[in-house]
């Protein structure tokens, strides 16, 4: 920014109102009021750009009424650092002669003293004690700022422990039922943060029924991901109950609905499969419906009635069967792979998930979940993920295998 004198402001009330500030404590006030005419005060409305990055600065800017905030960006939300009465911006540049590296916009009216550069160097820091509170001052915000970076790597500590235990939480992707050659499955989750809202889960409920499911809370981080535990605890003692998947939906729904005052839900699908005759009954929680590949072609499978889980209690779930031959291979994916988001803002969409498909000669279920998790890859480029990426694949290998 470039001071100029706007609104005469009284020399007795400036020097009144440097009393508070740090730089000058314990400094002659004679001695200031010395340089104040070289020294224009500047005026700020509230949301005003006083400095952004890029900018020469050229002057030491003292608040003399007002509040001044430091953000990363113009846009972002987040304030860095909120800078008051008698403090100061604008000093690194003056010190180290380099561009402003931060936005700083006038948190509401405001009235700003700024030093030139010149003034600060020739009669500020030859008077005594200025560059001992200087110091003081720049030594304060990097202490500030070691505590800060403290804070940020112990809690990356604590999100990297967490996803440890997230991740310990989901069964082993590949195979998913090891013990089990009549059904090849694999599956995988990638979350978008540190933890993630996805899941996946696989196992066997009796000796010839596996149960499998794939949910997606809203949102992500660290509240997604404890909705994500306690929605994976629930489907996985209602399955072991034996009981059909639409009432594993519906109980877990029942639970989760009941009391969420912070309306969290879940996109989930749960399946049941017969291992020695190859029936698939499955129930709709929300989610997309997954791809089959029968006799080598894919087709999307028609789901039944359903509803994101832990929206309405009391919510009837429906049920759906078919059967699969040997040979065939259900795919099930959440959101994270159809709406993953190149550079130009476009979606994988699920018809390329189709395409992909139709395109590879992968029938493992190994196989084909790196296709998918490759080509969303491929697609999105250097872009940072928007969701969480779960894909699942099961393949029924039939009795004889």
């Amino acid at each position: 920014m470039k001071p100029s004198l706007r609104g005469g402001v009284a020399k007795e009330a400036v020097l009144k109102r440097l009393t508070a500030s740090p730089i000058f404590q314990g400094v002659s006030l004679r001695d200031v009021g010395a340089i104040l005419e070289r020294c224009p005060v500047q005026h700020f409305r509230k949301g005003e750009v006083a400095l952004a990055p890029g900018d020469s600065n050229r002057f030491l800017h003292v608040i003399l009424q007002g509040e001044l905030h430091v953000k990363s960006t113009a846009d972002s939300e987040r304030i860095v650092t909120a800078v008051g009465p008698g403090e100061c911006v604008g000093e690194m540049s003056i010190l180290d002669g380099q561009e402003v590296s931060a936005v700083v916009i006038a948190g509401e009216e405001s009235e700003v003293l700024s030093i030139p550069e010149d003034v600060v160097w020739s009669d500020l820091l030859a008077m005594p004690g200025i560059a001992r509170n200087l110091m003081r001052v720049l030594t304060g915000r990097l202490r500030k700022s070691i505590r800060a970076q403290h804070t940020y790597d112990n809690m990356l500590k604590e999100l990297r422990l967490a996803r440890e235990i997230q991740a310990s939480m989901l069964p082993r992707g590949n195979p998913l039922f090891p013990d089990h050659p009549e059904v090849d499955g694999c599956a995988l989750m990638d979350p978008a943060a540190e933890v993630g809202g996805d899941f996946f889960d696989a196992f066997m409920i009796d000796d010839h029924r596996a149960f499998f499911s794939v949910g997606d809370v809203a949102g992500k981080g660290v509240a997604a991901a404890l909705f994500m535990a306690r929605s994976l605890t629930l489907l996985r003692l209602q399955a072991l109950r034996r009981v059909a998947p639409k009432d594993v939906l519906s109980r877990v729904n029942n639970a989760l609905a009941a009391g969420n005052d912070s309306s969290t839900f879940v996109a989930s699908f749960a399946a049941q499969l017969d291992i020695r005759t190859g029936e698939l009954r499955y129930a709709n929680g929300g989610g997309g419906a997954p791809f089959v590949r029968r006799a080598g072609r894919w087709e999307r499978l028609s789901l039944p009635r359903g509803l994101v889980v832990g929206a309405v209690e009391g919510f009837a779930y429906e049920a759906a069967r078919t059967r699969l031959g040997v040979g065939d291979t259900l795919l099930v994916f959440t959101d994270g792979v159809s709406e993953a988001t190149d550079a130009g803002g476009q979606m994988f969409s699920e018809q390329r998930v189709a395409r992909v498909l139709e395109a590879t000669d992968a029938v493992r279920a190994e196989d084909l979940v790196s296709v998918v998790r490759e080509e969303v890859r491929r697609f999105v480029g250097s872009c940072l993920p928007s969701d969480d990426l779960t894909v699942l694949a099961v393949r029924y290998e039939g009795q004889g295998a």
